[in-house]
């Protein structure tokens, strides 16, 4: 046993790059992929996603949103989340944690021109 210590300990000594975190990587054994070798960058699949905005038509809102659960002339219902029309187009909503709609901030802006 003491001889296996000896011979790890005199390896290591030897050859200290093995423990080094400034050592070069052995080229051939790398596993860093070139960009030509994975093909173009692809953004992640959320941010590809559309998101609810002031004045939407209601075809853009059900593109994003999906059928709503019940559907009113000026507000439909998506579960615990709501979104408000006036003249067809998005003035407001809320989305509940419990069933968030498709947003980038909580809350809509405060004024709608």
């Amino acid at each position: 046993m003491a001889l296996a210590i000896a011979l790890a300990v005199a390896w290591l000594a030897w050859n200290p790059a093995w423990f080094a975190d400034d050592a070069e990587p052995d080229s051939s054994t790398s596993s860093v992929v070139s960009p030509a070798q994975y093909g173009e960058f692809k953004p992640p699949i959320h941010a590809l996603r559309d998101t609810l905005q002031i004045g939407m038509t209601t075809d853009a809102v059900r593109h994003i949103e999906g059928q709503p659960l019940l559907l009113g002339d000026s507000r439909w219902d998506y579960g615990p989340s709501w979104i408000r029309f006036e003249k067809g187009r998005v003035v407001d909503w809320y989305s509940s944690p419990m069933r968030p709609l498709n947003i980038d901030s909580s809350n809509p802006p405060s004024t709608v021109h």
